[in-house]
């Protein structure tokens, strides 16, 4: 099977081929309500498998995928100053 202008051929005995695509995204919502923002970041994966953006201009086919969109909470950044000590100390011990 031969794909793309890279005319590279790929073992016949080749079965499925699986990638893990992660973004993340901070939005200014600037007036927009968050669910706005979600649904929008859900059709564009839907656009993608559905119109080839995911196989582009070649044979392959999307045979499954899976997502989801979930809010990312902030880190809890609040962290006591003795362990605050414990933890640089750590850091400059393991960059020497």
């Amino acid at each position: 099977m031969v794909w793309s202008e890279n005319t590279k051929t790929l073992p016949t005995d080749m079965k499925t081929i699986s990638y893990r695509l992660t973004l993340d995204v901070e939005f200014d919502p600037n007036g927009t309500l968050p669910e706005d923002l979600k649904h929008n970041l859900n059709q564009v994966i839907r656009d993608a498998v559905n119109n080839g953006t995911l196989t582009g201009e070649t044979p392959a086919t999307v045979e499954k995928y899976s997502y989801t969109v979930d809010e990312l909470k902030p880190a809890n950044l609040d962290i006591d100053p003795i362990t605050r000590f414990r933890l640089g100390a750590a850091f400059r011990d393991a960059i020497k």
